[in-house]
């Protein structure tokens, strides 16, 4: 199965198969994660972990094999927050500086989903958890993103989106 910002997820292997030796592989620029490996994984999996007082900074590899088994995780238990947000804010920070390269359509249309859900879900509780969800994402967030080099990740789509919520 393909998802739609460039990352392909494997099902988890037959029970007669080999287990694969790693849960991440690159392979022509794509990055590919077994999904049977991370389902698990808890909403606070990898934020203690990046945020070790470490003396040398992380490699991009190593934040790459971080943040995307918990990006799967989230989208695999349909549990997305704005950590997911985040997520893919961190994402999209390591490919602009490692790989100097933009965030696809794909990525961006996913990063519109996830805040669009956060302030759905948001919005079936209570009026006030909406307007607090709301001014979180479409006001501060939207206008810290839209100020920073991450500003490739706001696609027409969002801006769209964001004209209905407001």
């Amino acid at each position: 199965m393909l998802l739609k910002c460039g990352v392909f997820f494997h099902a988890p292997e037959p029970h007669n198969s080999k287990p694969s030796d790693s849960f991440v592989t690159t392979a022509g620029g794509v990055t590919s994660l077994d999904v049977s490996h991370i389902q698990t994984w808890d909403n606070n999996t990898a934020y203690p972990f990046l945020a070790l007082p470490l003396s040398y900074p992380i490699s991009p590899r190593l934040k790459t094999a971080i943040l995307f088994p918990r990006l799967a995780s989230d989208l695999a238990l349909r549990s997305v927050s704005e950590k997911t947000l985040e997520i893919f804010e961190l994402i999209e920070e390591l490919d602009r500086e490692t790989r100097k390269s933009r965030p696809s359509q794909a990525m961006k249309s996913a990063y519109c989903a996830v805040a669009s859900s956060c302030t759905a879900a948001a919005l079936r509780q209570n009026v006030d958890a909406f307007l607090d969800c709301f001014h979180r994402i479409w006001v501060l967030r939207f206008s810290d993103i839209e100020k920073s080099p991450a500003a490739a990740l706001i696609s027409e789509e969002l801006y769209e989106v964001r004209k209905i919520f407001w």
